[in-house]
């Protein structure tokens, strides 16, 4: 199993984003986490399927949220082995490297870095829009 968690929202909360009242926060991160996780099951790599569907969040507390995949061969696509050549340079998600070997596929990375980068119309909708 593989997951990642959402911290530090508290924090943030008190922070720069005091102006948005809890419930508006919750919805924010809300909305955050429902669209890493829809990117990471764009970005999963598919044979059975089994892995796409296993990709789970859950909130864990207030203003917390884990995003988990509960299969034990998660890892060895997000971060590769030995014998997974990594992919092509050109082309992150690729499944083949130069070689022909299988590589590997980073699909929670790119789901996470993704989001990050809608984070402020992510914001910006919290603030402005109810």
């Amino acid at each position: 199993m593989i997951g990642c968690v959402v911290t530090g929202m508290e924090e943030s909360r008190q922070g720069v984003m005091k102006t948005i009242d809890v419930k508006r926060h919750e919805k924010l991160l809300n909305k955050a986490v429902s669209q890493t996780v829809k990117l990471m099951r764009e970005y999963c790599p598919v044979d059975t399927g089994t892995m796409m569907q296993s990709i789970i969040d859950l909130k864990i507390g207030e203003l917390q949220y884990a995003i988990l995949v509960d299969v034990p061969y998660a890892m060895f696509n997000e971060y590769g082995t030995y014998s997974m050549p990594v992919g092509s340079v050109d082309h992150p998600l690729g499944v083949t490297s130069g070689s022909g070997k299988r590589a590997y596929r980073p699909f929670m990375r790119p789901a996470i870095w993704r989001t990050m980068k809608d984070m402020p119309t992510i914001v910006k909708q919290a603030l402005f829009f109810k």
